[in-house]
């Protein structure tokens, strides 16, 4: 579907859309159901843990955040699927229980297996990437994968802030959105300018 309106390609930057709406389209079948394994497994109970706003607001925040990346760092690929978001998602789950630590079951747990599926992803990822030759169209944005995780810890930790440590690590929560914000406008203006 590499001519499909929704693809995310750095030639097309002006078609605003572009930017989340890739998140809807997939490069196959195993793409599509790791994305939405992820989804279900992970962004239910931190839907039901955060609130669907905050949960919704990651998600769209690390699928924004990977086409921006990919519009500068990947120009070559063309940017589809779910996986910025759902790194976002892995990572806001790996904060939610570095914030809940003392009353989640098993923590240390969750956390392995987050890194650890994350892990695996973004190998494959990676592979993908340098050894698709030029007949096959399935480079794969390691970049995105990345950034998205980024997005979803740097939110995480000023969304999950707790009420019993608002005094004591709010210039962390503050630093960590500053550093988000700091790198999105900078990449918006970059494709502003560029583009």
């Amino acid at each position: 579907p590499l001519d499909s309106i929704f693809i995310f390609r750095s030639d097309m930057k002006r078609q605003l859309w572009r930017y989340i709406c890739y998140a809807f389209v997939h490069a196959g079948w195993w793409h599509l159901i790791f994305n939405v394994s992820v989804e279900l497994f992970i962004g239910m109970p931190l839907e039901i843990s955060v609130g669907t706003l905050r949960t919704s607001l990651v998600f769209i925040s690390g699928v924004f955040a990977g086409s921006l990346v990919t519009s500068i760092f990947e120009q070559s690929v063309s940017l589809m699927g779910a996986s910025g978001g759902v790194y976002a998602l892995l990572a806001l789950h790996v904060a939610n229980v570095l914030f809940s630590f003392d009353r989640v079951d098993c923590a240390l747990c969750w956390i392995i297996v987050a890194i650890f599926v994350a892990s695996c992803d973004t190998a494959f990822a990676i592979f993908d990437h340098y050894t698709a030759t030029k007949f096959m169209v399935r480079h794969t944005a390691y970049a995105t994968h990345l950034v998205g995780a980024a997005a979803g810890f740097s939110l995480g930790l000023l969304l999950l802030e707790r009420d019993d440590e608002k005094n004591t690590r709010r210039p962390i929560y503050w630093s960590a959105f500053a550093f988000y914000v700091i790198l999105m406008l900078s990449a918006i203006v970059y494709n502003v300018i560029v583009a």
